[in-house]
């Protein structure tokens, strides 16, 4: 009996461990989210306790799939004519700038360090998806300070549109290695083997489709929020089956299939609520099954993640000296600092360790899981402070925030 009930133990001792470093941290201004469901899903994998083995997880295929398709979904929502519309100038140009520079810094460091260890295909693969999730800048740090704090201001709105490029360019890099690494079915239905453009293109195809669909549906019925929220999670587990059968990212097709209904549907001011709702259970369970997928990497990879974050950073912070110099040297000296401010990765950085784990082989997941899953947990401690500072260098952090704050 005792035997038993030891894995038990291990779990409820390492949760209220991680619960009690996370509430201690809080304390102290430093957002440590997601830490418990790390140490539950590594203690509960097959690497520790085996109460969650591989086949489980594999099993859980198709909702693993889902819960991504929802959070591409989410980010695809944000892509409204209106933001493109309302976007500071020069947008776009900082986006790609700060992208590429950090593209190149994170690029030939992990190209360096996995040479050695990776064959050509596994090493391009691995490169490819870790330059991805480099991309990533998530938003959400910088709506909930302005929901908060009422923060208002050009920097403000700048940081806003910043992070949702970047994490729209990340989803769409990362379906780009996929495409080109694919590692599922030759072809459709009996079809001659298909080259990466035309896997590329299968995945927006899908995304735009199902979006359409999606957007009929909901013009053509009137529909309160309960029906409305089963209606949307319907399409895209369709969205994220298809993704799944020809192993595509979910990522890509749902967020294709979000930015259409966000622009097609009458009703897609009251999409994102129900995504919303369910956005904060979602990725507790996927920090969670990412953490299950966890498995000794080569050892090389334990030096990844010191120089992941590093150079990461440096390719953050020149990006942004970049962008300012070619874009306007006269802007406000904060915009420099745009490309570290955003250094959060968010929901979407788990997604695509997950998503590696799904549609790559063990050589090149037990790597990327191992570095995204400690990087984004460690880039997420100070992301709330450095954001603030940026917009408290700008002028754009109310007054009596300030001082409460302090």
């Amino acid at each position: 009996m005792i035997v038993e009930l030891k894995p038990f133990v291990v779990l409820v001792a390492g949760l209220v461990g991680a619960w009690f470093v996370v509430r201690l941290l809080a304390k102290r201004g430093i957002d440590a989210g997601g830490l418990e469901a790390a140490v539950l899903g590594i203690l509960a994998g097959p690497y520790v306790e085996n109460l969650v083995t591989t086949s489980t997880l594999v099993a859980f295929g198709p909702m693993i799939s889902f819960a991504l398709g929802v959070l591409g979904f989410r980010v695809g929502l944000r892509l409204r004519t209106s933001f493109f519309r309302d976007r500071p100038p020069e947008t776009l140009r900082i986006t790609l700038i700060v992208a590429a520079v950090t593209a190149l810094f994170v690029g030939i460091a992990v190209m360096g360090l996995l040479y050695w260890n990776f064959d050509r295909g596994h090493l391009g693969a691995a490169t490819g998806i870790l330059v991805a999730a480099a991309l990533l800048a998530t938003p959400t740090v910088v709506d909930e300070l302005v929901q908060r704090d009422r923060m208002e201001g050009p920097t403000t709105t700048l940081i806003q549109h910043v992070s949702v490029l970047s994490e729209v360019l990340a989803i769409l890099v990362l379906g780009i290695v996929f495409a080109v690494y694919h590692q599922g079915p030759a072809g459709i239905a009996g079809s001659r083997p298909l080259v990466a453009v035309e896997w590329l293109a299968l995945s927006i195809a899908i995304g735009v489709i199902i979006g359409l669909l999606c957007a009929w549906y909901l013009g053509a019925t009137n529909q309160g929020q309960n029906p409305l929220m089963v209606t949307i999670l319907g399409m895209l587990l369709i969205a994220s089956g298809l993704s799944m059968a020809f192993s595509l990212s979910p990522l890509l097709v749902c967020l294709v299939a979000g930015a259409v209904v966000a622009n097609a549907s009458p009703m897609n001011e009251s999409i994102e609520e129900p995504c919303r709702k369910i956005w904060k259970p979602l990725l507790a369970l996927l920090i969670f099954a990412v953490a299950c997928a966890w498995k000794p990497p080569p050892q090389i990879a334990w030096a990844l993640i010191p120089a992941f974050l590093v150079v990461r950073m440096a390719g953050r912070w020149c990006g942004g000296m970049a962008a300012r110099f070619v874009c306007d040297q006269e802007r406000d000296p904060s915009t420099e600092r745009i490309g570290l401010s955003l250094i959060g990765q968010g929901g979407i950085g788990v997604a695509i360790a997950l998503n590696a784990w799904q549609l790559t082989n063990d050589t090149i997941s037990a790597t990327v899981v191992t570095c995204l899953l400690a990087v984004g947990l460690l880039n997420e401690l100070p992301n709330v402070w450095v954001v603030r500072n940026t917009l408290v260098d700008a002028g754009e952090f109310p007054a009596d925030s300030v001082e409460v704050s302090s």
